[in-house]
């Protein structure tokens, strides 16, 4: 077993560092709340106005990716005994990556044992010597795909299997035993704090739900959060139009967020689980990081996609009926379909003409480039250690799912600084051509001024990105013009040289220079962040 990590810790304690008061920003200089007005009036009427919302840049590439193909990774977990096991022997043993599954005492036909290899096998039916808990699941798996993404790859993590198989535990956790997706948030901003000095970083997460064949918002409370539509980027990579994001600056934030999501997840009780995921969730974290080097900035972009499905089941195991029924059939219908990509994928009679059936279901269309494109995926198969056709089911899947590969590819790009200044001149301009726009509306709708004011948001979190990582660097050259400086002075001193006459105030000057221009970038940065606070509150207000 692993060591504890204070992180982890710090996640179960909820003594993570809470994230700052926001201060509040108006045109007049004064702070306040924003609750003292509608936000609706609030957001139509306030400079500078909000650009109409579009959909954020495609991931960036280099004029020369790195590009990484791999298959797709595989675990198995299988959940504790419980309760309901007790007078039922358990048919799943783990040896290294191996997994065996006994035959089926139940059965006439006569069986053999199977065996099944993986990346990993994780045994979680009892506490003994090999017991892997959640920090075990997370550390030996899950973290690998953190660091994947701050390299810059898209990542996806997916969690499959049966009704009542541990597949939330695994994801989600409790508040105690925190599984992959708080873990993996605590060591995010972990790292995010190690690179300080270096890189700016940035994240925004999303999470939705698929209930019954339609896509929700989790995180918002519109009457427009219910059967969004997924469509594609110009790079022709899926998206869900309209779904809220919200910038995390700590594990707190995204706790909160998970909370409020998992509050309104649909779940019920079935006769295999008494508070059964009758939906698919989808929390997504968009991770941006940007270097400054002399002349422009380096751009990283990666999205990060953490899955956890509903249970495949068997109706007449259910007991379902009416609404449950409904709902199980649907869910089926997303997992059937997502058996049939998975095969397709995985088919080593594919043809380059092959038609992959990722339309024929939401969730499949949705995770189109996780499955089969530009990401670096996992999947771990959460089985049961008692039910025997449905542990085979899962680990057939799983099997298949092991010849699936990718094409992942390093989302990144450098730009120059009149780049960065042409960019800049035109959000302005969309800002100025879109405040005229707003003023004419005399009773902007709902769901449009809650999109201009995301938009909003996310114009300034670039801008705020942007001048940090100057900043930084700007620091970063000023330490070493101020070493350079102290270390000649004491060379010059002990060997009785003029100061004046070896060039020394010229570094002096340099030092001023970027002090000054420190300055200036500082107070912009100021006024930026007090922007993006108002409207980000605005926006929460909603």
């Amino acid at each position: 077993m692993l060591k504890t990590n204070p992180a982890r810790e710090n996640i179960k304690r909820g003594t993570t560092k809470a994230h700052s008061p926001l201060k509040l920003y108006n045109p007049n200089g004064n702070t306040g709340s924003p609750r003292s007005e509608s936000p609706l009036k609030a957001a139509s009427g306030i400079n500078p106005p909000p650009p109409v919302l579009t959909r954020p840049s495609s991931p960036l590439r280099c004029k020369s990716p790195v590009r990484d193909s791999a298959n797709v990774k595989v675990a198995v977990r299988v959940r504790p005994l419980i309760a309901e096991d007790a007078e039922v022997s358990c048919l799943l043993s783990m040896a290294g990556q191996d997994t065996f599954l006994s035959p089926d005492p139940t059965s006439t036909r006569q069986q053999e044992k199977r065996s099944f290899t993986f990346d990993k096998s994780f045994w979680s039916a009892s506490k003994d010597s090999n017991f892997a808990s959640q920090e075990d699941v997370y550390e030996l798996f899950g973290k690998e795909f953190l660091d994947h993404s701050l390299e810059g790859y898209n990542t996806c993590i997916f969690a499959y299997g049966q009704t009542g198989s541990g597949k939330s535990y695994t994801m989600m956790g409790t508040e105690s035993e925190p599984g992959i997706i708080p873990q993996l948030c605590s060591d995010l901003f972990e790292r995010i704090e190690q690179l300080q000095g270096i890189s700016s970083v940035s994240v925004r997460a999303s999470f939705c739900e698929i209930y019954n064949e339609q896509v929700r918002d989790l995180l918002s409370n519109a009457k427009t959060s219910t059967n969004l539509k997924i469509r594609e980027n110009s790079s022709r990579e899926p998206y869900v139009e309209g779904l809220s994001e919200f910038t995390v600056k700590n594990v707190a934030q995204v706790l909160k967020y998970l909370k409020q999501g998992n509050a309104i997840r649909a779940t019920a009780s079935t006769n295999m689980n008494s508070h059964s995921s009758r939906s698919h969730a989808v929390f997504s974290l968009e991770i941006r990081q940007l270097t400054y080097e002399d002349g422009g900035t380096e751009e990283k972009r990666s999205l990060l996609r953490l899955v956890d499905l509903a249970g495949s089941e068997r109706t007449n195991a259910t007991g379902a009926t009416g609404q449950r029924l409904r709902e199980g059939s649907n869910i089926n219908k997303s997992l059937v379909t997502l058996g049939r990509v998975i095969s397709a994928l995985a088919s080593d009679r594919r043809s380059t003409l092959q038609v992959i059936p990722y339309r024929e279901s939401v969730l499949t269309r949705l995770l189109q480039d996780s499955l089969g494109g530009n990401s670096k995926t996992a999947m771990i198969a959460c089985i049961s250690p008692t039910n025997y056709e449905q542990t085979l089911s899962t680990l057939r899947y799983a099997v298949q799912a092991k010849h699936i590969t990718t094409e992942a590819r390093v989302n990144q790009d450098r730009i120059d600084s009149e780049q960065q200044g042409a960019q800049i001149e035109e959000m302005q301009k969309r800002l100025n051509d879109l405040q005229l726009k707003l003023s004419k509306r005399d009773q902007p709708d709902e769901s449009s001024v809650i999109a201009k004011v995301a938009a909003t948001v996310r114009f300034y979190e670039d801008r705020a990105a942007l001048l940090e990582a100057r900043c930084r660097k700007l620091e970063q050259q000023n330490d070493l013009l101020t070493d350079k400086l102290e270390r000649t002075a004491q060379i010059l001193r002990t060997s009785g040289q003029s100061l004046a006459a070896t060039g020394v105030d010229r570094i002096q000057a340099l030092i001023s220079e970027y002090t000054q221009f420190g300055q200036t970038l500082s107070q912009d940065r100021e006024t930026v962040s007090n922007r993006l606070d108002y409207w980000t509150a605005i926006l929460e207000a909603m």
